[in-house]
């Protein structure tokens, strides 16, 4: 039995991996999601017709975007994955379908438990349900301010 003092955790290449992943894929996706609700913004002024044209288009273009963002941390959670840095217990196959679904669990925060995160992807699980529950909300938000917008109109 080694007697470790939990410094060689924090020193692990894994783990820095695992951190820059995580980093970048929230960086990537709050961007992304800013740059969409500037495009929406913009867009939704141009369009004809009554204001419920305008959330419809909204929605459905605001589900688009989360959508890509799921897509995004499956390719994160892929990538780890592929390096071994973690996996995903529970997975019927080892397809890609499988890490979107996963990433659509986390991110809309449903939790059903059947696939589980191991090693360093337990770190990407929790930042990516803190991501999409924030993306989600902030979402919302930002649809209601459109649809007092337009329907004040």
């Amino acid at each position: 039995m080694t007697n470790s003092t939990g410094l060689d955790f924090y020193l692990s290449s894994e783990l820095w991996i695992a951190v820059v992943v995580a980093f970048a894929l929230v960086i990537g996706s709050v961007s992304f999601h800013y740059e969409m609700f500037r495009l929406l913004g913009r867009q939704l002024v141009r369009l004809p017709g009554p204001p419920r044209v305008h959330i419809v288009y909204l929605v459905l273009a605001l589900t688009l975007v989360h959508v890509i963002e799921i897509w995004l941390f499956a390719f994160g959670y892929f990538g780890l994955s592929s390096l071994g840095i973690g996996h995903l217990d529970g997975l019927e196959r080892d397809t890609m379908f499988e890490y979107v679904y996963f990433s659509a669990v986390v991110y809309s925060t449903l939790g059903f438990g059947d696939v589980v995160p191991s090693g360093m992807l337990k770190l990407l699980t929790g930042v990516e349900g803190l991501v999409g529950f924030g993306l989600v909300t902030w979402s919302a938000a930002f649809t209601f301010m459109q649809m007092q917008r337009f329907w004040s109109e």
